[in-house]
């Protein structure tokens, strides 16, 4: 391999860990919660950390803890992984199209080792054949902020999970943990659907401002715009419910993780009502309704965000 080669593969490489970097810390957030759940099959962190180091795939180690807890055999573990992370065979099958075909077996064997959903999409984007080394880079920040984000995780409920002086209620934090987990996804989710459902309102402010069916198509699409951050409100305010229960019940080590949490929300609360009232403001009278509930939302989610904030700060006081 010449220098122009060598020089060119570390041109990608760098670009990889750069486009890398913000899906690792993404990771990181998202698999504190796997390693909860982790905690909960009996699971101790080295275990989480080791199974996300090897098994870069939410869905299919959520699927496989619940195995776990269940003391389930190899075989329905071996199955419904297979089942969970099917999608990633035929995202293997369309990365495997990107490649020069002199790319050599172990390189795709490598690249194939973690393809998920999101260093897939940063794969398939690049423009040409993919070099590996790109891949490799990518690599660098998303594999450990995933295995790492997991045993910290693990780590936060072995302050409460088992523990005699919380087993009164270790019953209904699980449950928390559980809806956090789904609230979790569901706020993931709207990152897609509020940038698809901005594309239709583009699309009308792109008309002629004399085109006579601007005003009724802006009303419609402005309304449409709204539904997801109102949904994203609304997950808000449940996620900070959760927050009550964990700064009163939860453990006391981990309070501080709690105001973190119930700040985090109550600043996408606000983010996501500025996004509704920017778009009813060209609605006129018929914006009233969103508004009303918009308003509705960001009052409950503000106390509970503003209440929980203000426990822990005492409490670390």
């Amino acid at each position: 391999m010449d220098a122009a080669q060598r020089a060119v593969r570390r041109r990608d490489f760098l670009a990889g860990v750069r486009d890398g970097v913000p899906i690792g810390l993404g990771y990181l957030a998202v698999a504190f919660s796997l390693g909860i759940a982790a905690r909960s099959a009996g699971l101790n962190a080295f275990q989480g950390f080791l199974i996300s180091l090897l098994n870069n795939a939410s869905a299919g180690e959520y699927a496989a803890f619940t195995v776990i807890a269940a003391d389930s055999g190899f075989v329905e573990m071996a199955l419904i992984t297979l089942i969970t992370n099917a999608r990633y065979l035929l995202m293997s099958c369309s990365l495997s199209q990107k490649f020069s075909p002199d790319t050599p077996l172990y390189h795709r064997l490598l690249v194939g080792y973690d393809v998920t959903d999101e260093l897939f999409g940063i794969a398939i984007a690049r423009p040409g054949y993919l070099d590996p080394f790109y891949s490799y880079g990518a690599f660098v920040p998303a594999i450990p902020g995933w295995a790492i984000g997991t045993a910290l995780g693990g780590m936060v409920a072995a302050l409460t999970v088992g523990k005699p002086r919380y087993a009164a209620v270790e019953t209904e934090l699980r449950s928390v943990m559980a809806d956090c987990d789904t609230l979790r996804q569901q706020l993931l989710a709207q990152v897609q659907a509020d940038a698809e459902g901005f594309l239709p309102l583009a699309a009308v402010y792109a008309l002629p401002k004399d085109d006579p069916t601007r005003p009724e198509k802006l009303a419609a699409a402005s309304a449409d715009a709204c539904k997801t951050p109102l949904h994203i409100m609304e997950l808000c305010c449940r996620a900070l419910d959760a927050m009550a229960v964990l700064v009163e019940k939860g453990s006391r080590l981990a309070v501080s993780d709690v105001g973190c949490g119930a700040a985090i929300l109550g600043g996408a609360l606000r983010a996501a009502s500025l996004n509704v009232l920017v778009n009813t403001k060209t609605m006129g009278a018929a914006g009233a309704p969103l508004n009303e509930r918009c308003l509705a939302l960001l009052h409950r989610g503000e106390t509970a965000a503003d209440a929980v904030f203000a426990q822990v700060k005492h409490d670390l006081l």
